[in-house]
């Protein structure tokens, strides 16, 4: 018996990412029981790679720099912010944009809640710290400031009844993990080949990983071989 099934792998050139402001419709959602003067700034769900993604995450800015005593101490106490702008979210992953539901907060107003939402379909994976970097206005004084986000990419896996391949769509160069569903559990009767569609093959039950150095296309094929 002998069955053979295929997976189609991605591969991306990398190439330059901006916010393009194609994400509106942002939701502010903060939970009671926060005071009016504290930071707060919602989880990131996680994203999944080569899958569209559309979340909002709400926060609320500081009316005064007590908040911010705890996140950094050198920053002194007991002092009024008139107005915040929030100017980038960098580093976000390759393919993800953002829109703010605003830019421009006059926190001293009591103006101090907001949402960002992010959107898009991420072509990479991996953990990332996405920067919200923020300028406060303290009477004629501006700062610049930065809040860090963690940011979860988990991988895209794609599963047949023959094997499993886990990314199955990257930048650049790309490593990928195969894991054989037809294990032969030390049956001498059990043979495997595997076709990498980039010329290279392998004979091993598990070959583990294989890495695609060049932008393209590649079918895995795979044959399981059972001697009845």
């Amino acid at each position: 018996m002998k069955r053979t099934l295929l997976f189609l792998i991605s591969i991306l050139a990398l190439g330059s990412f901006s916010a393009n402001a194609q994400c509106p419709g942002c939701v502010v959602n903060i939970p009671g029981g926060f005071a009016a003067d504290t930071v707060y700034l919602e989880e990131v769900p996680p994203a999944t790679q080569g899958e569209y993604y559309d979340e909002d995450i709400s926060f609320r800015m500081p009316q005064s720099t007590d908040p911010l005593v705890a996140i950094d101490p050198s920053i002194p106490a007991g002092i009024t912010i008139n107005a915040v702008e929030i100017v980038d979210l960098a580093n976000l992953p390759a393919g993800l944009d953002w829109e703010a539901s605003q830019t421009n907060f006059q926190v001293d107003a009591g103006d101090t809640d907001g949402c960002i939402k992010i959107c898009g379909t991420p072509l990479v994976s991996g953990t990332f710290q996405v920067d919200v970097i923020v300028v406060a206005t303290v009477a004629v004084i501006t700062q610049s400031a930065s809040f860090p986000l963690e940011f979860i990419v988990e991988p895209a896996t794609s599963n047949n009844d023959g094997f499993s391949v886990s990314p199955i769509t990257g930048c650049d160069e790309l490593t990928v993990t195969l894991v054989n569903n037809i294990p032969s559990g030390g049956d001498p009767g059990y043979t495997y080949l595997w076709e990498f569609g980039d010329g290279t093959q392998s004979t091993a039950e598990n070959p583990g990983t294989h890495t695609y150095s060049d932008p393209g296309e590649y079918i895995i094929e795979y044959s399981a071989t059972i001697d009845t």
